[in-house]
């Protein structure tokens, strides 16, 4: 009862790269749980580097496009 999920969502985009970090918003004690999803691009995208404050994403290839990255407080 009265328990909330601490979430934020962030859109990165990727211009003819294959690696971008993004900075969270929101302060986390331990590392959070983070998920990612291309847009419409066929690539598959990966997770190289995660700490407490960032995320780095790669994918398999170049591409243009927006990456949608979810980050959910690990409880």
């Amino acid at each position: 009862e009265g328990s909330c999920i601490n979430a934020e969502t962030h859109v990165i985009p990727f211009n003819n790269s294959f690696r971008e970090t993004q900075s969270f918003s929101g302060t986390y004690a331990t590392l959070p749980v983070v998920a990612v999803t291309s847009e419409d691009e066929n690539v598959n995208l990966f997770i190289t580097n995660l700490q407490l404050g960032s995320v780095t994403i790669e994918s398999s290839a170049p591409f243009t496009g927006n990456v949608h990255l979810q980050v959910f407080e690990d409880n």
